[in-house]
């Protein structure tokens, strides 16, 4: 037995819009003892016709809009790949002949087209100004203060607002110059700077930012075990400040001045003496 579906034209197939009005084919149920299932080749279908539910078919794989557009594009691509080719190969000649002449006379006597691309070799101003750096200023510390990669670590410790006030300042100045002259290096019997609502933090240089960073902002007292001279390195009113004590002497290399210490700073910039201080705490050679 043979089945034959209604008539659909293929024509019908080019509308992204599917026809409902053609009804799907459901093989007949044959009862008795013709009932068998249908094979392929007993369907038969009409010449120049599908049937309407042809999508849900092995041809559909191929028969689809995606695989058409995808046909088109491959063969106007191989039509037009070498006039395309041609036409590139001409203008990046004629273009790249233009631009080098500019600066290769030898170049712009090999014959082209009089293509100028008027090419200036300087940047524009604002992207020099971007791209000149200087090694002395390069890393924000901080508090309005550059530096080159010797200081480059105190980026990762940036003062805040939140640090030392002016009279705080002034309050560590002074304990210190009381307890210095009398104890010495014998940090244990300084109770004046113990007896501070805000104590420093009392420590050696190699343990000063390494293990102790973030006690900026009350103060860090570094103690030597040779030599009388001891810095103070601390946050002061979202600025760095380096106090240096001897005795009861006292000089601001850095930062705010407290008062009773004198002002050896240097204006927009690190002193020496600062620089040397804070190298000795640096926390990359801890």
């Amino acid at each position: 037995m043979a089945l034959a579906f209604p008539p659909v034209k293929v024509s019908n197939l080019l509308s992204r819009r599917r026809l409902k009005s053609v009804p799907e084919i459901i093989p007949l149920q044959i009862e008795g003892e013709l009932a068998r299932p249908i094979e392929p080749d007993e369907i038969v279908i009409p010449k120049g016709y599908l049937p309407s539910n042809w999508y849900r078919l092995g041809i559909s794989e191929f028969a689809n809009w995606g695989a058409v557009y995808t046909r088109r594009i491959s063969l106007l691509s191989g039509r037009f790949m070498y006039p395309m080719l041609a036409v590139g190969l001409f203008a990046g000649y004629h273009l790249a002949v233009g631009a080098a002449g500019q600066f290769f006379p030898e170049i712009d006597a090999l014959p082209h087209l009089p293509v100028r691309m008027n090419l200036d070799p300087m940047p524009p101003a604002w992207i020099a100004s971007n791209l000149a750096t200087d090694r002395k200023t390069y890393f924000d510390l901080g508090g309005g203060l550059q530096g080159d990669d010797t200081l480059a670590w105190m980026a990762s410790y940036r003062p805040l607002p939140t640090g030392m006030t002016a009279a705080d300042l002034d309050q560590l100045a002074a304990a210190i110059k009381a307890d210095l002259p009398k104890y010495g290096a014998a940090t244990d019997k300084w109770k004046t700077v113990r007896g501070l609502s805000n104590a420093p933090t009392i420590t050696r240089p190699a343990k000063a930012i390494a293990e102790n960073g973030d006690q900026l902002k009350t103060g860090i007292v570094v103690v030597f075990d040779d030599s009388a001279v001891v810095p103070v390195v601390s946050h002061v009113t979202g600025e760095w400040s380096v106090l240096l004590f001897k005795g009861a002497a006292c000089r601001t290399l850095l930062g705010p001045v407290p008062a009773g210490c004198a002002d050896t700073r240097t204006p927009n910039g690190i002193s020496k003496e600062a620089r040397s201080v804070l190298s000795m705490i640096d926390p990359r050679k801890a």
